[in-house]
This record gives structure tokens, sequence and C-alpha cells, in this order.
């Protein structure tokens, strides 16, 4: 009988801990609560222009790819520019055996970049540039077993580990450049406002901004 009893009060423990999470859900979804996902559209930016140098052509490929799933084309011609400065690999011993050979490797990434966005001034037509993301640092770490016996699998793995990183770091530029592309919409909106409602005011507060930049 004890037992029943145990088992019996296991079993209403399980369907309240159901029905808290199905409330949770429920109220989650009626707040109208949703996660970015990487296919997310950008409010405002519908093209992007990637700068990197020749070396970096394997990680500028992955980030077109990963910004074309959130239906940003890569376009020469676009104001938005995303520059690489930096893409380091760096490997280090983890772990050793007891006969002092390596067991363990970790694997380092380090990314660095800049996001800008180029536009005109309505007075002489003039290219302006303005930074919004300046030399922003990433940085991500795997750590893999290694076998001295199958050094091709090994090789096979590391390069796997390195691509994984790269696409990482590309989803978390992506997150990062529409974060800020989004806040530089909505001032630049006001901005716009402003002007329509009071031109003159609006020219001048223009232009303390631009010397202020």
């Amino acid at each position: 009988m004890p037992s029943y009893r145990k088992a019996l009060k296991k079993e209403k423990s399980r369907a309240l801990t159901a029905l808290v999470m199905l409330l949770c859900v429920l109220l989650l979804n009626g707040c109208g609560f949703h996660l970015r996902s990487v296919g997310s559209k950008f409010k405002l930016i519908d093209s992007i222009r990637i700068v990197a140098s020749s070396s970096y052509r394997g990680f500028s490929s992955i980030l077109t790819q990963t910004f074309r799933k959130a239906d940003i084309a890569s376009q020469l011609t676009s104001p938005y520019r995303l520059i690489i400065e930096k893409e380091l690999f760096s490997k280090r011993v983890a772990m050793v055996t007891e006969k002092v050979r390596a067991s363990e490797y970790e694997v380092s990434l380090v990314i660095i970049y800049s996001f800008a966005v180029d536009r005109f001034a309505k007075e002489n037509e003039k290219r302006e540039s303005k930074m919004l993301i300046q030399s922003q640092r990433i940085q991500l770490s795997r750590s893999f077993v290694y076998d001295i016996s199958r050094v091709n699998a090994m090789q096979k793995e590391e390069q796997l580990i390195q691509e994984e990183m790269r696409q990482e770091a590309a989803f978390r530029i992506l997150h990062h450049v529409q974060s800020v592309s989004d806040t530089f919409g909505l001032q630049e909106y006001s901005l716009k406002k402003q002007q329509q409602q009071n031109p003159t005011r609006s020219a001048t507060t223009t232009q303390m901004l631009l010397s202020h930049e």
C-alpha cells in the first residue's frame, strides 16, 4: 500500500510539472514573445557589402551565405559595409599522456570586424561614412581528443571543428549587425520626421549631429 501511494504521488507530480510547462508556453505566445531566428528579416537593410582580403575568402563566403539566409544580398553597391579585419586560428596542447604525447588539443578562433554605413549629405552630395561597429572582437574555443593512430581522421575532425566555429562566428556577427542597424534605422527615421515637421530647426540639428560624428 505505501508503495502504491508513493507511485500515485509521483504520477501527480509529473502531471503538475507538464501542466506548468504548458501554461508557460501559452503565456509566452500570448504576450507575443518570439525568438529571433537566423532567417528573420532585417527591418531596413536588404543588402550588404562584405570587405575582406583574399586570405579571408573562406570566411567571407560563409558570411555571404549566412546573410543570404536572412534575405540580405551581398552587393558591391550596398551602402552598408561589413569589414573583416582579422581571422586567426590557433592550436595548443590541452592534455598529454603519461608518455608525454598530446592527447587533447584546443583550437581557438579570433575574428575582428567593423560595420559602417555610407550616406550622402544633401548639401554637396558628398558620401560620408558612419562607423556603427568599431573593431569588435569574437573569440571561440573548442577542444577535441587526439588519437595519434588516426592522423588523417584527426585532421578531418579539426577541419570540421574550424568550419563549425566559423559558422558560429558568422551567426554572431549577423545578430550584432541586425541589432545595430535596427537602432541606426530608428534614429534616421526620427531625424527625417523632425526635418519634415520643422525644416529650419532640423537642419541645425543635423549640422550639429554631423559635427559631433
